[in-house]
């Protein structure tokens, strides 16, 4: 997680998985990883990016703030 330049907490959050949600994770950020170290596909904020990956795969990990709360 750190070559996607996540922050310290948020790599503690996702450390909070399970060994099967971790290997789900790795599997599904391969690609992108892969990408990015390639140089294959430029990313204006590869953080941003892997965080939206994350997130479309966990969303429980940084739930949305509801309106009014």
């Amino acid at each position: 997680m750190r070559k996607f330049k996540l922050e310290d907490y948020q790599i503690e959050r996702i450390l909070s998985l399970t060994e099967p949600e971790l290997q789900k994770l790795m599997k599904d950020t391969h690609q992108l990883l892969k990408e990015y170290e390639a140089g294959a596909k430029v990313f204006d904020n590869i953080a941003a990016t892997a965080m939206s990956k994350i997130n479309s795969l966990f969303p429980r990990l940084y739930p949305k703030a509801k309106a009014g709360a």
